[in-house]
């Protein structure tokens, strides 16, 4: 196990709360936790011992959340990340294998700094992740959710 592998996750699990809590929070979205972590946590805490590894890498690059929009008509598959801060060359590897393993799907990013989100196609294309757009959550929620965020992981 890594060294900083308990500190990475809870790391990744804010970051994952802050996202489900701000999209929520604007009443135009509903969050289903899809990760393998939150399905089958037996195999998340025991995935070191399985013999299968391509079970292994499907399993743990299932993207985390399923977004529905409250009509019911458009849905995202979203993959959560924190970074401290951005590297374009490592979200495009990321948005990348999500792609491969997921076709359409989005990266939403939170670092220090900003909030990023986009759809895993688009990264690829432009080889960057743009800001988390306003007509998703609006700048004062997102500064919000930021404060948030660096409360409970200081820089």
């Amino acid at each position: 196990m890594e060294p900083n592998f308990a500190e990475n996750l809870i790391k990744g699990k804010i970051a994952e709360t802050v996202f489900q809590e701000m999209f929520v929070s604007q009443g135009e979205f509903d969050i289903l936790p899809i990760g393998y972590e939150y399905k089958t946590p037996e195999v998340a805490e025991n995935l070191a011992m399985l013999k299968n590894k391509e079970l292994i890498a499907n399993l743990r690059h299932t993207p985390d959340f399923l977004m529905f929009s409250k009509d019911k008509r458009d849905a995202f598959l979203v993959e959560v990340k924190f970074r401290s801060h951005k590297d374009d060359e490592q979200i495009l590897e990321m948005a990348s294998k999500v792609h491969q393993n997921y076709g359409p799907s989005y990266l939403f990013l939170a670092t220090h700094g900003n909030f990023y989100f986009e759809s895993c196609k688009k990264i690829m294309e432009d080889k960057f992740i743009d800001v988390l757009p306003e007509t998703w959550i609006p700048k004062p929620i997102q500064e919000k959710y930021l404060l948030i965020l660096n409360k409970f992981i200081p820089r």
